[in-house]
C-alpha cells in the first residue's frame, strides 16, 4: 500500500503530540508524524457542512454481461491468465462518524456519542464511508483528542460514596443575625454560606430546615444559591411553632461547591413593630440522587486488568492494561516495540508526582488518537508491489465487521483471526449469518440501505405545506420506521432480493396506514402487515421514496425515473446539457404532466435520457408528491401510468413495473454492484465486473436470496484479498 493517506495538514495540540511522536507511528510506508506536523497553512481544512441529506452524484457504469464469468466450480480467484484476480487498490481508509461512534460503543461499553460533533463526512460512489474522500482536518485533530479524553474518563469512572452532610447552621454562622437556640435568626437581609465536597458530577438534593417570624403581607423569602449563583427560590410560610424543610434539587459538579442560603425581603413596621425574620436550623446536601457517576463504569474492570501495590509493579501492570486494550481498539496485536512506547506515557505523569491512574489515562487517550484507531489499516510488507496478497485474519475481521456492523470486531472475531480460522468458507459463512443476526446489523440498515435507497434523506424532507398540508412530523417518521424495518426484514429473513420491489408486505403505524387507506391499525407502534391489493407492494409503493424523489409541490416522473435507473439499475443517466430548463409550473394546469413533459423532451438533445427515465416514473404517477393514492392528479386530469421501456416491456402501474425490473439482470448485479462499493469503501474497477457477475450468477441458484449475495460478495478476491500500488500508480 503506497501512502494513500487523505489527510490536511494537521497542528499537534499540546496534549496529543508528545503521545503521538512517543508512538513513533508509522503505516505502511507513510510516517504518520510527518503528515500531522505538516505547516498548517500548507492545506485548508475540509469545509464544515451542515446537516443535510446528500444524495449520490457519482456516476455509475452498467454491469457489462461480455465480461467473462468463470463457471460455477471453477477456480473463482484466478484470472484467464491464470494469475490472482486483481482485487483492486484500496485507500487507508478514516472511520467515519457512524463508524467512530459504533467503535467508541463497542470498545468501551458506554452511550457517548462524540462523534455527533464531528464535522460531516463527504460522500463518494453514493457513501460516505468511501477512503479516498474520507479526509483529515486540522478540527478532526482537535476533536478526535478530546473525544478520547471524555470517553476514558466515562470508561473508567469509579463508583463513588455518595454524600449526605448537614451543616449546622449556628456553626456556619453569618455576618448578620444570631444563634437563637437551634437556629441562626438572620434578622436583616443577609447569607449563610457553607462548603460541602462533591464526590462527582450529578443531580443533588438540597434541603433547609427554616422557619419565619412573620411581618407585612408578605412570607420571608429564602433564596439559595451555588457558588455564589442563585438556584430557587422559596417563601418560607412555617412558623416558629411547626418548623419545615424546604427542598430542592440541582446540578453540582465535582469538587468543593459553595451552598449559600440568604435572606432577601426582609420587613420592619415601627408602628405595629411587625418583624420579618427568617430562622434557618441547618442545610442537607445529598447526591448525588442521580447521574452516571453513581456506579463504576461497567467496562472499568474489563480495561483495568490489574491494581499495582507499589511502584514496583507499575511496569508490568501497565504492559497488562495497554497490551489488551490496544489490541482490541487497533483491531490486531500490538509489537512489542508499540507497547514499549505506550508505556514510557504511563510514566510521564508519575515523574511528575502524578498518579499511576493519571499515567494509564494518558496512554490509553494516546490509544484513541492513534492512526491505528482512527484508521482502518491494511499494511502491506512491500507497499510498491502490485502483487496480490490474501488479506490476514485481522484484516479480515476488520473488513467483515465494519461491512455488517459498521464497528469493530467482537470478541468471537477477534478469537477466530486469533486462531487464523477466517480464511476458511465455511467459517466465513457461519460467521456473516451469525453477525447478521445480531442487533448490530441495524448498522447495515442505516448506513448501506439508508444512503443506496434514500432512506436517510426521507428525515429530511419537507413538502410545500400550502399543497400538502397533510404531511406532518409523525408521518415523515413513519414514513422512515417502514422503509428501516421493510429492510431489515430482508436481513433477518433472508428474502430474495428481488422481493425489494414486489413484496407483499411492509410496515406501518396507525398514522401511516391512515396516509396509506388501511383499515384495523392502531397505535403508534409499527408492525408488519400482508398486503391483498394492488396500491401497495415494494420500495417504489412506499411513501418514503415517493416523496423524497418528489418536489415539493408536486411528483416528478423526472426524479423517480433517475432513482430507479441509478440506485436500482446502475445506469445513471448524464446530466442535462448546459441551458436545459424545466418547464414553467402553472398555477392552474391546463393538460396533465406527462402531456407537459412530452412537450418538453421534444428537444432530441434531451429525448435519449428522458424516454428511458420518465416511462419508469410515469409508472409511479398514481401516488403524489408524498405517496398517496390517486387516480388524478392536479387539474382533474386522469393518471396514466402505462409505459413501455426501452426494451419493448409494457407495463401499467407501479406493480407492473415493479415486477418487470425485478426481473431485469441488471437489477440483481446493481445490487451487488451497491453492496461491494458499500463493503470495500471505494469505487468499483473493471476487475470487479467479473467478481460481481460470478455472485449473481452463484446467489440465481437460492434466488438471489439477500444473504447469499452478501456472503458471495465476501467471498470474492475483492473483499478477501488486496494489493500495493506502485510509484508510477498501476
Amino acid at each position: 500500500m503506497r501512502c494513500r493517506l487523505r489527510l490536511a495538514a494537521v497542528p499537534l495540540s499540546s496534549a496529543l503530540a508528545p503521545a503521538l511522536l512517543a508512538l513513533g507511528l508509522s503505516l505502511g510506508g507513510c510516517e504518520i508524524g510527518s503528515l500531522l506536523l505538516a505547516d498548517p497553512e500548507a492545506t485548508k481544512p475540509t469545509p464544515f457542512k451542515p446537516n443535510t441529506p446528500t444524495t449520490p452524484t457519482d456516476p455509475t457504469t452498467p454491469i457489462d454481461p461480455s465480461v467473462p464469468t468463470p463457471p460455477i466450480g471453477a477456480d473463482p480467484w484466478v484470472d484467464d491468465n491464470g494469475g490472482l484476480l486483481d482485487p483492486g487498490t484500496l485507500t487507508i481508509s478514516r472511520l467515519n462518524r457512524a463508524e467512530y461512534n459504533n467503535t467508541i460503543r463497542d470498545l468501551l461499553e458506554i452511550e457517548l456519542r462524540p462523534a455527533d460533533d464531528f464535522p460531516n463526512d463527504d460522500f463518494g460512489h453514493g457513501y460516505d464511508n468511501i477512503a479516498d474522500v474520507l479526509t483529515m482536518s486540522p478540527f478532526h485533530v482537535e476533536l478526535y483528542e478530546a473525544a478520547a479524553t471524555s470517553a476514558i474518563d466515562e470508561a473508567l469512572r469509579s463508583a463513588v460514596t455518595p454524600l449526605n452532610v448537614t451543616l449546622n447552621a449556628t456553626v456556619l454562622g453569618s455576618t448578620v443575625g444570631a444563634a437563637s437556640g437551634e437556629f441562626w435568626n438572620l434578622w436583616s437581609n443577609g447569607q449563610i454560606v457553607g462548603s460541602v465536597a462533591a464526590p462527582a458530577d450529578g443531580t443533588y438534593r438540597i434541603s433547609v430546615y427554616a422557619y419565619q417570624d412573620q411581618g407585612g403581607p408578605d412570607a420571608a423569602r429564602m433564596e439559595l444559591s451555588v457558588d455564589g449563583r442563585v438556584a430557587t427560590t422559596h417563601n418560607v410560610v412555617a412558623l416558629r411553632a411547626n418548623p419545615d424543610i424546604y427542598t430542592f434539587e440541582t446540578q453540582l459538579t465535582q469538587g468543593n461547591r459553595q451552598i449559600g442560603v440568604a435572606f432577601t425581603n426582609d420587613f420592619y413596621s415601627p408602628t405595629t413593630s411587625e418583624d420579618r425574620n427568617l430562622h434557618v436550623g441547618w442545610i442537607r446536601v445529598e447526591g448525588p440522587t442521580a447521574g452516571a457517576a453513581l456506579g463504576a463504569s461497567p467496562t472499568r474492570a474489563r480495561i483495568v486488568t490489574c491494581t499495582p501495590s507499589s511502584e514496583a509493579q507499575f511496569d508490568s501492570c501497565a504492559r497488562e492494561i495497554l497490551e489488551s486494550f490496544a489490541k482490541r481498539a487497533w483491531r490486531r496485536p500490538p509489537t512489542a516495540n508499540e507497547i514499549d512506547r505506550l508505556t514510557k506515557l504511563v510514566f510521564i505523569p508519575i515523574t511528575e508526582g502524578d498518579t499511576f491512574e493519571t499515567g494509564i489515562r494518558l496512554a490509553l487517550s494516546a490509544i484513541l488518537t492513534s492512526p491505528h484507531f482512527l484508521f482502518r489499516a491494511e499494511v502491506d510488507a512491500t507497499p510498491d508491489s502490485a502483487e496480490v496478497r490474501w488479506l490476514n485474519d485481522w484484516e479480515m475481521a476488520s473488513r467483515l465487521s465494519y461491512f455488517l456492523w459498521s464497528s469493530m470486531p467482537d470478541d468471537t472475531l477477534f478469537a477466530l483471526a486469533e486462531q487464523g480460522k477466517l480464511q476458511d468458507d465455511t467459517v466465513l459463512r457461519a460467521q456473516i449469518n451469525r453477525m447478521l443476526d445480531d442487533p448490530k446489523s441495524i448498522a447495515l440498515v442505516d448506513n448501506f440501505a439508508g444512503q443506496w435507497l434514500y432512506i436517510r434523506a426521507i428525515e429530511e424532507i419537507h413538502p410545500d405545506y400550502a399543497v400538502f398540508s397533510e404531511f406532518d412530523a409523525s408521518l415523515r417518521d413513519a414514513m422512515t420506521e417502514e422503509a428501516r424495518h421493510f429492510f431489515k426484514d430482508f436481513i433477518d429473513n433472508d428474502h430474495s432480493i428481488k422481493e425489494l420491489l414486489t413484496a407483499d408486505f411492509t410496515y406501518v403505524n396507525a398514522r401511516l396506514a391512515r396516509h396509506y387507506g388501511m383499515e384495523g391499525i392502531e397505535g403508534d407502534e409499527i408492525r408488519r402487515v400482508e398486503l391483498s391489493d394492488n396500491q401497495r407492494g415494494g420500495l417504489l409503493t412506499q411513501g418514503g421514496i415517493l416523496t423524497v424523489t418528489s418536489f415539493p409541490t408536486r411528483t416528478s416522473p423526472v426524479l423517480r425515473g433517475n432513482w430507479v435507473l441509478s440506485n436500482l439499475l446502475c445506469s445513471k443517466p448524464d446530466a442535462p446539457p448546459p441551458g436545459v430548463e424545466s418547464f414553467t409550473e402553472e398555477a392552474e394546469p391546463t393538460d396533465s404532466l406527462r402531456e407537459r413533459l412530452a412537450a418538453h423532451v421534444a428537444d432530441e438533445t434531451c429525448a435519449t435520457c428522458h424516454l428511458m427515465m420518465d416511462p419508469i416514473g410515469f409508472g409511479m404517477e398514481n401516488y403524489d408528491g408524498i405517496g398517496t393514492w390517486r387516480t388524478h392528479e392536479r387539474g382533474g386530469f386522469a393518471v396514466d401510468s402505462s409505459g413501455k421501456l426501452p426494451g419493448g416491456e409494457l407495463f401499467d402501474g407501479a406493480q407492473e413495473l415493479a415486477q418487470i425490473l425485478a426481473d431485469q439482470p441488471a437489477y440483481a448485479a446493481c445490487v451487488a454492484r451497491q453492496m461491494l462499493t458499500y463493503a470495500l469503501g471505494r469505487g468499483l474497477e473493471p476487475s470487479d465486473t467479473r467478481i460481481i457477475n460470478r455472485a449473481v450468477k452463484q446467489s440465481a441458484e437460492s434466488d438471489y436470496r439477500m444473504r447469499a449475495v452478501i456472503q458471495e460478495l465476501v467471498l470474492s478476491p475483492a473483499f478477501r484479498m488486496r494489493r500495493g500500488e506502485t510509484r508510477g500508480g498501476q
